[in-house]
């Protein structure tokens, strides 16, 4: 599912129906319609007299009274980044017409998802429901209206046009004479229908339900104008004029907009003393998109409540349906078989005589392919308009009504999906490899084994036959638990992580296969595609799987939702969707009876659930007429007067969205380095060199006094021709307390614990005392210059611009930067996870706030073979000089100016290297 699009919760609020009034609809053309449900335009004859010729013409009732267009919206304004559709009508009133009828039913709410040309979706959810009009009409029209009503129940569509014009012919013949002997004078004369049997036979019709003419006496001569008849009586009629009001937003939290819609929909049809405009400007722009985790935000409509919230970025993914859904349509073999189809990416369409089923079983169907996407033509609510749509020779996934379908001949390599007899079936035979046998079987167990809904059952049924229904029924027997008494609750969560495994299973070895260059190389779009096939190595991988599994393999790896698979790993796109697959594979590996070594998966084992409830505004009843209760007749087209919008936190700004991610993987390849390091100390305890990590091994002369940084971890400074580190180094010797011996850097590293992260000790080689080593920080007091004079530090009072004898007279002179504990990689590693689990990043920062940890990575690292700016992708270390200049050199200067006695002189261990120490001091 596509997030963070946009940090708005809600985009629009939009209501849709006929501009028209029926109270305001001419009369005549309202009888002169196929019953009054305005479904089908009926073709009536128009006789035309000029003196003594006539002509006949045909034409259409106008269709302004039916086309679905916006009756207003809120806001008024399009944004920039996400314009509102011109096509939205269609999609909330698939048929392409308002409806008008005599009957009112109850509220309907279904879903639908437009997609833009830039593959970005949009969710729309939509209540329908009808407003009612009283029509005054005389006993004649009311009389032809009726009939009109029975024809419609009696006649099939197909033979509706049929009938009609041969009754428009013999009413054409009948009077044909009449108007050419001038007996009416009538410009426009319009034949309207009467009652036709069921047979269809106009003779059938007794003589007072034949069809009538409308004549207009304007033009009759005089004698004819003398017999005036008497005023119809007049009666009232109720009609019902659908309407429907509409959400769209970039996140699918279908469960909350039916929620507001429906609590909206109450408001209006009762009083109130906050205005509608004020509940709804609330809720699109006063209440804040919820975070991934962590937050959920409450809010409050009338008398209940709801938590709006995201999944965490180490859960899956947002997927707001109702699962059960899908099995109450398909059983778990057509299911599997659905799955397999949409993996393979074809010919998709599913029909259904309830349109609320279509969008829900299309997006769970392909919520429950994750980490896989859908990247074809998706229209799971396709209009009846649009449904030639299916002829378009590429994969994809439509859904639509059952009777959309009645005149369409739907094309032979298409695959449908009847969601009311549960059956898929395809005109052209086609072969289509099974999914992996293995997975497939166990994936199958596992669904028998926690889903209890099967199709056909009576909780399917009843659950069906009021789906459409806005509003919920009382819960139908089988859903109360006849043993505790509780409503059964579909296993949502369950379902998915069992498709999730699926997928974890089959892509158990797939990153020994993907080939990325570890040199953090930036490459063009257009350059991976070129050599796409170079950083994935498809034939290897399916050679490497079981048999049953190479066939489905051999294509799938094909598709495009393997490729943009690949793709989003070589690009680093959706880090969190590529840590979650990536750690769920590894705790995969990690329950395996044969590995006795677990490998950590922090970003699962992070702890992102939602720990905090935001109290949403309630909606503004500021600055409101006193006393003024706001009652609808119908729901109203809006006063923008009325909107207000208040300024609220955001809880997720576009920085933001990926900040969690960010930190994370700030870390993620230094702790994959470490975890390197640890394993590589626990077989002999002492220092090895590896091919896949070399590490450091200092020398005799390097025990003695100080090591520096190892030419594989230079990092080069452009502006002043010098490795950044060059001046920097360390004396990683310390005494034992207990025997006094000086331990070098190879006894402190072959003491450490390699089973406890808490042992912050070593041993020493001697006596076996355990104390905590320690490590001195240098930086030479002279290697750069212009660094010192930059940050207007000088040494002892002196001015910068010392001569050269003087300068080689304390070049050797070092600049103790810091004294710290020389920890373990174990324990080096703990500490990470713990700064993780506080959403610390890796960033320059480090050095200031937590110098321990940073000194222990830089020391750790200086001498494995990847780059330092690779292992800490975060950290500017140009800016981590910066740090230094204002720290430590500035806090030299000043123990320099004020009391140059405080400094402490040494000779290291007979190195020759005077070492300056401040630590005495400020640092």
């Amino acid at each position: 599912m596509n997030e963070s699009q946009t940090n708005r919760f809600v985009d629009y609020f939009v209501i849709v129906g006929s501009p028209y009034n029926p109270l305001t609809i001419d009369k005549n053309q309202l009888i002169g319609r196929r019953s009054i449900r305005f479904e089908h335009y009926l073709e009536a004859n128009v006789i035309n007299r000029n003196n003594t010729k006539s002509s006949r013409k045909r034409y259409y009732y106008p269709d302004k009274y039916t086309r679905p267009v916006i009756l207003d919206r809120y806001p008024k304004e399009d944004y920039a980044d996400s314009p509102l559709s011109p096509e939205l009508p269609l999609f909330t009133f698939p048929s392409g017409e308002v409806l008008i009828q005599d009957t009112c039913t109850l509220p309907q709410f279904f879903s639908f998802v437009l997609t833009g040309a830039d593959g970005q979706k949009t969710f729309g959810s939509c209540l329908n429901f009808w407003e009612q009009y009283v029509l005054d009409l005389d006993e004649e029209e009311l009389q032809l209206m009726e009939k009109l009503q029975a024809l419609k129940n009696n006649t099939n569509n197909s033979s509706w046009r049929k009938s009609l014009a041969e009754a428009f012919a013999k009413q054409s013949q009948q009077h044909e004479s009449n108007i050419n002997n001038n007996v009416t004078t009538k410009d426009d004369i319009a034949v309207t229908t009467p009652l036709i049997g069921e047979n269809n036979n106009f003779d059938n019709v007794d003589n007072k339900s034949k069809p009538t003419i409308i004549v207009d006496s304007d033009n009759v001569d005089n004698k004819n104008k003398e017999i005036q008849p008497q005023p119809p009586k007049k009666k009232k009629l109720t009609l019902y004029m659908s309407k429907s009001i509409c959400i769209i937003s970039h996140y699918p939290f279908y469960n909350i907009f039916k929620f507001f819609l429906t609590q909206l929909f109450r408001i209006s049809v009762t009083p109130s003393k906050i205005p509608l405009e004020r509940y709804i400007s609330n809720f699109l722009t006063e209440i804040p998109l919820p975070p991934q985790g962590q937050i959920q935000v409450h809010y409050g409509l009338g008398e209940k409540e709801v938590h709006i919230a995201r999944p965490a970025p180490n859960e899956l993914p947002m997927a707001e349906m109702d699962f059960e859904l899908l099995f109450n349509t398909l059983d778990i073999d057509n299911i599997l078989i659905l799955m397999d189809l949409v993996l393979l990416e074809k010919q998709i369409l599913f029909f259904s005589e309830k349109a609320s089923v279509l969008t829900q079983i299309a997006e769970i169907i392909t919520s429950l392919i994750f980490p896989f996407k859908w990247n074809h033509v998706y229209i799971p609510m396709l209009p009846k308009k649009c449904v030639e749509f299916i002829f378009a020779p590429v994969p994809f996934i439509m859904g639509t009504r059952r009777d959309f379908l009645d005149e369409i001949d739907i094309p032979p390599e298409v695959f449908t999906i009847d969601l009311d007899t549960n059956k898929i079936s395809c005109k052209k035979q086609q072969v289509v490899p099974n999914l992996p046998e293995k997975q497939k079987l166990k994936l199958k167990q596992t669904l028998m084994k926690i889903v209890k809904t099967k199709v056909n059952s009576e909780r399917s049924t009843e659950k069906l036959l009021y789906y459409d229904l806005a509003f919920s029924m009382s819960p139908i027997p089988d859903e109360i638990d006849e043993l505790t008494g509780h409503v059964y609750e579909f296993p949502t969560k369950e379902v998915r992580f069992a498709f999730f495994r699926f997928f974890v299973s089959l892509l158990m070895k797939y990153k020994h296969y993907l080939h990325i260059d570890a040199s953090n190389q930036v490459l063009t779009h257009e350059e991976i595609l070129n050599n796409f096939d170079s950083f994935f190595d498809k034939e290897e991988f399916i050679k490497a799987q079981p048999e049953q599994a190479q066939s489905f393999l051999e294509a799938f790896v094909h598709t495009q939702a393997f490729e943009r698979f690949l793709m989003d790993r070589i690009e680093k796109n959706n880090e969190n969707e590529i840590l979650f697959l990536d750690e769920s594979i590894t705790e995969k590996h990690n329950r395996s009876k044969l590995k006795f070594r677990k490998t950590n998966t922090p970003f699962l084992s992070k702890n992102l659930k939602v720990a905090k409830t935001l109290m949403a505004f309630a909606p503004d009843a500021s600055n409101l007429p006193k006393d003024k209760t706001f009652y609808y007749e119908n729901f109203p087209n809006f006063d923008h007067s009325l909107f207000t919008r208040r300024e609220t936190k955001e809880l997720v700004s576009q920085s933001e969205t990926n900040y969690t991610n960010d930190i994370i993987l700030s870390w993620k390849t230094a702790l994959t380095t470490l975890t390197t390091m640890i394993e590589e100390l626990k077989p002999k305890r002492k220092l090895t060199t590896l091919n896949t990590l070399k590490v450091f091994t200092p020398s005799t002369e390097e025990r003695r006094t100080s090591t520096r940084f190892a030419g594989a971890n230079l990092l080069f400074d452009e502006l002043n021709g010098e490795s950044i580190f060059s001046r920097f180094s360390f004396i990683i010797t310390s005494e034992c307390y207990n025997c006094h011996k000086f331990c070098t850097e190879s006894d402190i590293r072959s003491g450490w614990s390699t089973t406890s992260s808490h042992e912050y000790t070593t041993s020493c080689p001697k006596c076996g005392t355990r104390f905590v080593p320690r490590c001195d920080v240098l930086m030479s007091r002279f290697e750069r210059n212009d660094l010192l004079s930059d940050s207007g530090v000088s040494f002892g009072g002196q001015s910068d611009n010392l001569s050269s004898s003087a300068l080689s007279d304390v070049v050797d002179e070092k600049i103790v930067v810091s004294t710290i504990e020389y920890l373990s990689p174990l324990v080096l590693k703990k500490e990470i996870e713990n700064l993780l689990s506080k959403d610390v990043k890796a960033d320059a920062h480090l050095i200031v706030g937590h110098p321990v940890l940073f000194w222990n990575l830089i020391i750790h690292f200086r001498n494995c073979p990847l780059p330092l700016n690779f292992i800490l992708p975060n950290i500017k270390w140009t800016e981590v000089l910066d740090l230094l200049q204002t720290t430590v050199l500035k806090d030299y200067n000043e123990c320099v100016n004020s009391n140059p006695n405080d400094l402490v002189l040494s000779n290291s261990h007979n190195s020759g290297v005077n070492l300056i120490d401040i630590n005495n001091n400020k640092l």
